[in-house]
């Protein structure tokens, strides 16, 4: 039985490690209530890698008011999702548009436009094969595959 858990464990270590699974948090959420609700409309958090958040800002006026800012927003993120998440924010002006931020926010972190590589669904597959628990297989296949989709989307974003 315990060579069992081992060998599970060792599974989910690897898999882990390989998609670079992190917990999930809604951060577009946290940055409004940290912030508030004058910040929030003219400041967009876009991507977040490796404990940095990137917000975008609607002008150089913001960005610099909110560099100042910063070494107090980011306790305040960190105390509202219960752990050191946050270690720094890269702010960058960029143009928000008129269209409501949740709208944005939608648009760029919908998983329906990514689609995976075949090597990615081989690798999925690959690393759920050795689940006998048919339930529990589906929902790691679905957590994979919204771990893969949000790290190219993450990836896309910070190539732009």
């Amino acid at each position: 039985m315990s060579e069992n858990i081992y060998k599970l464990d060792s599974i989910f270590e690897k898999i882990k490690k390989n998609l670079k699974i992190t917990e999930s948090y809604d951060l577009g959420k946290v940055w409004e209530e940290v912030v508030g609700d004058i910040v929030s409309h003219i400041s967009l958090p876009v991507s977040f890698y490796e404990g940095k958040l990137t917000v975008s800002v609607k002008d150089p006026i913001w960005m610099n008011q909110l560099n100042l800012m910063k070494k107090q927003i980011i306790p305040m993120i960190n105390q509202k999702v219960g752990k050191e998440l946050v270690k720094d924010i890269k702010f960058k002006v960029e143009f928000i548009g008129s269209k409501k931020k949740n709208e944005k926010t939608e648009r760029y972190l919908s998983l329906d436009d990514v689609e995976l590589k075949k090597e990615d669904l081989t690798f999925i597959e690959n690393s759920i094969s050795p689940i006998k628990d048919d339930d529990l297989r589906e929902s790691l296949k679905k957590l994979f595959t919204v771990v893969l989709k949000r790290r190219y989307l993450d990836e896309k974003k910070e190539g732009e």
